[in-house]
């Protein structure tokens, strides 16, 4: 959520010589998922596939579509504009744990066609990297972009389940944070 205050918060802290990251949750986004549910992954009952307790609402959002990531490039030029000095992608992957979608045999995807999940999250770390890019040259300013991995992804290269694969990752991103 953008908040006006956040650009004058940012400055503050830059005045103290601190380094500010603003995180994007991309593809469990429960707002965009309840918000435009054309875009929400499903199970085969229609119900909006969620990680963790159904009462947090941990929505998943369909990872190869065009409008989620476009709808996230432009939350993350945002926050470019407001001036954070690194913009740390989250959940830009496919789902590992979902509570009442089996990954399997009960999940529907309104727009993924079951193409290479390395090949979908390739094609996503680089319209970021190139749409973000060109903004931060149009507007003559500066940021890092980073992203989160499964600890799996960076011991072994990749993780065929979730679509990250390290190279890939390197290719496009400043920095990696994988988790323990």
């Amino acid at each position: 959520q953008i908040n006006p205050y956040i650009k004058d918060l940012i400055a503050r802290f830059h005045k103290k010589g601190i380094y500010v990251i603003g995180r994007l949750v991309m593809f469990q986004d429960s707002y965009l998922a309840k918000t435009r549910p054309h875009l929400s992954i499903r199970n085969k009952n229609g119900a909006l596939c969620f990680s963790g307790k159904k009462v947090w609402q941990r929505y998943w959002i369909d990872m190869a579509s065009s409008e989620a990531l476009y709808y996230n490039i432009e939350i993350a030029k945002e926050g470019i504009d407001m001036g954070f000095d690194e913009i740390n992608f989250d959940y830009i992957r496919f789902p590992s744990d979902l509570k009442n979608c089996d990954l399997k045999n009960n999940i529907l995807y309104p727009v993924w066609d079951g193409k290479n999940k390395y090949f979908v999250m390739r094609e996503v770390f680089a319209a970021i990297k190139t749409q973000l890019k060109e903004h931060v040259l149009k507007n003559s300013t500066r940021v890092a972009l980073s992203i989160d991995i499964f600890g799996n992804v960076f011991v072994n290269g990749e993780e065929p389940g979730i679509g990250q694969k390290l190279y890939d990752i390197a290719e496009f991103f400043d920095v990696i944070s994988p988790m323990a």
